[in-house]
């Protein structure tokens, strides 16, 4: 079966999210932990709140109460153990590249800018 959609990817007319612009919008990079188990401290965001552009950093804290665990991606058929698996991680991180904080800016580049700064966990 030929594909259909490959024409457009090659001559570079395929429209993808990033290319969406829309009026006062903002863009969100999350800060992911290097730690495959590890003890998560108090997040200090100072240093991404002082980059120019950003219009907040949030973690799991500025969310209390108001997100509930995502369900685990199970397969139709499959069981498994309902773990709870929140957003942004509290109090532990449990495996490379869970999430810890989400930083929001006025542009793509200035959110990735602020997100390499990183965020210091103070125990």
């Amino acid at each position: 079966m030929r594909r259909r959609e490959d024409p457009r990817f090659i001559r570079g007319e395929a429209r993808f999210v990033a290319d969406l612009v829309l009026p006062r919008m903002a863009h969100a990079v999350f800060v992911r932990s290097p730690h495959g188990h590890a003890v998560l401290g108090e997040v200090d965001a100072s240093r991404a709140l002082a980059a120019p552009g950003v219009l907040g950093v949030f973690t799991a804290a500025d969310f209390a109460g108001r997100l509930r665990p995502l369900p685990p991606n199970v397969l139709e058929g499959v069981t498994v153990a309902a773990v709870p698996h929140p957003p942004l991680a509290t109090g532990r991180v449990r495996y490379v590249g869970e999430p810890v904080a989400v930083v929001v800016a006025e542009t793509a580049e200035a959110a990735a800018d602020a997100a390499d700064l990183g965020l210091l966990a103070r125990q």
